[in-house]
């Protein structure tokens, strides 16, 4: 009895030593937070204690008849303790953190929501609408629409890749551009040439920005637009009762130098507008939302929707697009940002 009474002592103590010298040595790291450090230290002194009791144990065992375990449930008693008190602290700023990230969020939505244009903009024969929604409390949509002198207009849909807080700083850095860029820049070409290269110093590899521009134009009823990735652009002519679907004029917006993509010339393209016509922007949240099945909702299935509500006014449209993708989707979580952004001719 008393062999494998020692036996066990020496297997208790040299367990307890190896955790002991994890959180003496290992952790409680100075960057950790005062909360963590506590409960690291409280942790550490149960240790200390029940080491100490299987160390009692194991020389009671050797230096006298002594056969049972006694020292090491007595030094339990203290550790438990501890260790719960240690626990329930971690327990208490494990909570306080997480109110403070959810305050955080709430701000950083707030402003990202409040930079956002108003869902219904009037300008001289014309319709706009704007609509986003992040998947989550902030997002990599971001959208704009704001005048310019002539009754001008500008318009732009940005889509950073990903979502959540650091896209949408981006987003916002995307946002502020644009507008500092409108008082040097007057071509919508011209706008994302230099927004790729001041976006260039700032992005990491890996990143991509896609961005639309639009300039509208009441007094020649035309709209001028450039596009880095940002696609489809949809037209509907309603002369012809039709919608083209129109691609990007450049690459995306990266970190790298990259060559031009073939068959996209970086020149603006320019739309005349009769009445009853229609450009749309869609981000990829839109069209790429999938069902339970994993079937997306495709490019083809967002033409056939606007087309069949193109009668009603931009921010009905977006509406009716919007119920269409959450019908075809189901009760699948929203699984990227949404943005949206309709121009028609009265």
């Amino acid at each position: 009895m008393k062999p494998l009474g020692a036996l066990l002592g020496v297997l208790l103590l040299a367990s307890t030593a190896y955790i002991a010298w994890l959180f003496l040595f290992r952790a409680g790291s100075p960057e950790a937070p005062s909360g963590s450090r506590r409960g690291i230290g409280l942790l550490r002194i149960a240790i200390i204690i029940q080491a100490f009791g299987a160390l009692i144990d194991w020389v009671l065992m050797l230096a006298t008849p002594w056969a049972g375990i006694s020292a090491i449930p007595i030094a339990a008693v203290p550790m438990a303790v501890l260790a719960s008190m240690a626990l329930g602290r971690e327990g208490i700023d494990a909570m306080r953190e997480r109110n403070r990230m959810e305050r955080e969020m709430e701000i950083a939505s707030g402003i990202q929501h409040s930079l956002l244009p108003p869902n219904v903009v009037s300008v001289p024969g014309f319709d706009v609408a704007a609509w986003s929604q992040p998947a989550y409390r902030t997002g990599g949509d971001t959208c704009d629409v704001f005048p310019l002198p002539g009754n001008r207009l500008l318009v732009m849909l940005a889509d950073v890749s990903s979502h959540g807080l650091g896209p949408a700083l981006i987003a916002s850095e995307v946002r502020a551009l644009l507008r500092a860029l409108t008082g040097h820049c007057n071509r919508p070409d011209e706008i994302l040439k230099e927004m790729r290269r001041l976006l260039a110093l700032d992005l990491q590899e890996g990143q991509m920005i896609t961005c639309f521009v639009a300039l509208l134009d009441p007094a020649s009823a035309s709209v001028s637009y450039a596009s880095a990735g940002q696609g489809p652009i949809m037209h509907y002519v309603r002369s012809r009762d039709r919608i083209d679907a129109q691609h990007a004029t450049e690459l995306p917006l990266l970190p790298l130098e990259i060559p031009r993509g073939a068959g996209l010339s970086g020149a603006p393209v320019r739309v005349s507008m009769a009445p009853g016509d229609f450009l749309a922007v869609f981000s990829d949240g839109f069209y790429e939302a999938a069902n339970a099945k994993d079937e997306q909702f495709s490019i083809p299935r967002l033409l056939s929707a606007l087309s069949a509500h193109h009668d009603l006014a931009p921010a009905d449209m977006i509406i009716c697009v919007r119920r269409e993708v959450e019908a075809f989707v189901g009760p699948q979580e929203q699984a990227d940002d949404m943005t949206a952004i309709v121009l028609r001719k009265l």
